[in-house]
């Protein structure tokens, strides 16, 4: 992974943004983010389920180590949590998702839109 850095380059910046998701806090988020967060679309989304739900789907999962969670299991918890009633796919795609990365993501995008309300 490190072969993908370039150590030597000398102009370089970057701007940490937080998630619009935290618009909704209280936390307190600079004057500046919230500018930049509202003008890169003026949407801001909505959590699918409130903290006690999140809790109860994951009572029992172990997260105090990295990879201690059954990944199964919590990527189903995630899926239902954000698809609702949506069936969890069983089979992989097969599909080669190297290939057109900038397309795919363009076309997967403007599907999530096309689900949102």
């Amino acid at each position: 992974m490190t072969e993908i850095f370039d150590t030597q380059q000398k102009d370089w910046t970057f701007d940490a943004v937080p998630s619009a998701y935290l618009l909704q806090t209280q936390l307190p988020i600079p004057a500046a983010a919230k500018k930049a967060l509202e003008r890169s679309g003026g949407i801001i989304p909505k959590p699918t389920h409130d903290a006690d739900w999140w809790e109860a789907q994951t009572k029992g999962m172990d997260f105090s180590k990295a990879d201690h969670v059954n990944p199964q299991a919590f990527n189903l918890v995630v899926w239902k949590g954000l698809k609702g009633d949506l069936p969890y796919p069983m089979t992989r795609s097969g599909a080669d998702l190297r290939q057109n990365r900038n397309e795919l993501l363009k076309k997967a995008t403007a599907q999530e839109m096309e689900l949102v309300p």
